[in-house]
């Protein structure tokens, strides 16, 4: 939910800026935003391997509200949200049009958010937003707060990069992002695979560094993570908007709880299509 936000362990917080070209880009536009996400992840505590799964389908609605000189405001509402959760040999599925998982405690944190717009603002191709802030979200984290995007990142990605604008086929640039709180780094490495009138596709490999200590549960957890990101994105050049994008991450390291090492081995792959 590139992105989504990696399950248990690594928020992706990378920012980039955007640019539309506003005289395709039209007031009271809808975008249909569909997320499908697999992630596996291993981990081990006192010599049992435990397994988490989760396959989710995630929705979003984009409206565009005004359009003035440099900024942009839009609005991004989470519409349906189902899939299965399979952890510690046992599996739930999950949809948030049933009454059995909206009465579900492990999942309010998410289901608060149905159906409530969030309003961002792009100034000059940056994100300015009221939304809770991604340093926020890395500083708890479960099982069920990782089956939903943050709204913030879902917004930037929709957008291709400005650094592109004007670029050709072959055209490269990198990246070195660190988080706020210093919890997590990337260095990426961007590459136009495809440049022409109906096409542009961008497509990137990460390096990723996830170091420090996050709440899980109420319980300090001390992570040291590394890993690698690939990403293929897809836009139409007549408006810079996003069509679809595939995204993976592998991530391997160890998370501490409790005064004991636990071994990670997690893997995600994320689907998005906008219509």
């Amino acid at each position: 939910m590139k992105k989504m936000k990696l399950i248990l362990f690594v928020l992706p917080l990378l920012i980039t800026t955007a640019v539309i070209a506003q005289s395709k880009l039209t007031v009271g536009k809808k975008l249909n935003v569909t997320q499908t996400t697999t992630l596996n992840n291993t981990s081990n505590m006192m010599g049992t391997s435990m397994t988490t799964s989760i396959y989710d389908t995630v929705k979003f609605v984009v409206e565009i509200k005004s359009i003035a000189d440099s900024t942009i405001t839009l609005t991004c509402t989470l519409k349906n949200v189902k899939g299965l959760l399979s952890m510690m040999g046992q599996e739930q599925a999950f949809n948030s049009d049933d009454a059995t998982t909206t009465a579900n405690p492990m999942l309010a944190s998410i289901l608060s958010d149905m159906n409530k717009a969030q309003e961002f603002k792009l100034v000059n191709g940056k994100i300015k937003s009221d939304a809770k802030s991604l340093k926020n979200l890395t500083e708890e984290f479960s099982p069920a707060n990782g089956i939903v995007a943050s709204s913030e990142a879902l917004i930037t990605d929709l957008f291709i990069p400005a650094s592109v604008k004007e670029k050709v086929k072959g055209y490269q640039w990198t990246s070195e992002q660190t988080s706020e709180d210093g919890y997590q780094k990337a260095i990426t490495i961007y590459s136009i695979a495809e440049a022409n009138n109906t096409n542009v596709e961008i497509t990137s490999n990460t390096s990723i560094s996830a170091k420090g200590t996050s709440k899980m549960m109420g319980y300090d957890v001390k992570q040291n993570l590394t890993g690698t990101r690939t990403t293929s994105q897809k836009f139409a050049p007549i408006n810079g908007l996003l069509t679809s994008s595939i995204q993976t991450i592998a991530l391997k390291g160890t998370a501490e709880l409790m005064s004991t090492n636990i071994p990670i081995d997690s893997k995600s792959e994320t689907k998005t299509i906008v219509e």
